[in-house]
């Protein structure tokens, strides 16, 4: 049993593959660094496909996968990148998570001080209301 609540993190990727996995891959290792348990849909995945021989570009393989996954988190982070309010992944992911009556959050990363805000994300509604903020590299890292 976990102590902790295991977490999903949901980043935009289509169209931005490479960046979203670098994106994804930073912001999972400065949470985990943080003590949070976190699942990273793209980091976990994106490395793997190539591997794949019969489902690396299998829409219904990933979205069992995934939603196999979701079933085991207690909570969802949505990394702000462009294109996150459009993105049909993430909405699936969202919509998912609140009918499962369980917390969305948003993060976004000031690239100016290098802090993350996350922000509770509520159905129906553009409330979102700032409720930790966290550190996650200073400016020089997030500039790599």
């Amino acid at each position: 049993m976990l102590s902790r609540p295991l977490t999903y993190l949901a980043v935009p990727y289509t169209g931005q593959e490479e960046f979203s996995f670098k994106m994804s891959c930073a912001i999972a290792a400065r949470l985990m660094d943080d003590g949070e348990l976190i699942f990273s849909p793209i980091s976990h995945s994106h490395p793997i496909h190539h591997y794949m021989v019969d489902f690396a570009h299998d829409h219904e393989f990933w979205m069992e996968y995934n939603i196999g996954m979701m079933e085991r988190c207690q909570k969802m982070y949505i990394l702000t990148l462009s294109g996150w309010d459009k993105s049909p992944g993430v909405k699936f992911e969202t919509k998912w998570f609140w009918a499962e009556n369980r917390p969305v959050y948003l993060l976004s990363v000031d690239v100016d001080n290098g802090k993350i805000y996350k922000r509770r994300y509520y159905q129906g509604s553009n409330k979102k209301i700032l409720t930790e903020q966290m550190t996650i590299f200073d400016k020089q890292g997030l500039t790599k």
